[in-house]
């Protein structure tokens, strides 16, 4: 991949989550947005498990290609991990923690070209997965924007 906003992306958007809950009041932490999804709480939650399971399936198209990936339902996750009862800046720190795994694992990726099977998407390349990770990066920013200015 010749992307050279890729690591900066990565490496950037804890901090974007970061400043935003700095702004973000206490009382704000535990609002459902508007569209009825998480909670601030719940986005930093989600975020750092998300994290997890956005390196273990670049590492199968990158180590495996061809396997498959098992299907993550995310709204199931959030209950059985109590996303809703988490500590804000420990679900930060952990997400951090992740994410550098993360960064560090894509800067040392020498073939970009293996592929995993998701069971919704489809044939999904290691640029496909770590290009939806960003995306889904913003989509939460975006998410907590939302509910700072709402």
């Amino acid at each position: 991949m010749n992307n050279r906003y890729l690591i900066p992306a990565l490496e950037l958007v804890p901090k974007s989550y970061e400043n935003l809950l700095r702004l973000m009041p206490e009382d704000k932490l535990d609002i459902v947005s508007a569209e009825g999804r998480f909670t601030a709480r719940e986005v930093v939650a989600h975020m750092a498990d998300v994290e997890e399971m956005l390196l273990s399936r670049l590492k199968v198209a990158v180590e495996t290609p061809g396997h498959a990936v098992s299907f993550f339902d995310e709204d199931q996750r959030a209950i059985d991990l109590d996303y809703a009862h988490s500590d804000v800046w420990e679900q930060l720190e952990l997400f951090k923690k992740r994410r550098a795994e993360t960064v560090e694992y894509v800067k040392n990726i020498q073939d970009w070209s293996g592929w995993n099977l998701h069971p919704e998407q489809g044939k999904m390349t290691a640029e496909d997965v770590i290009s939806t990770g960003v995306g889904h990066d913003h989509y939460h920013i975006e998410h907590l924007t939302q509910l700072l200015v709402d």
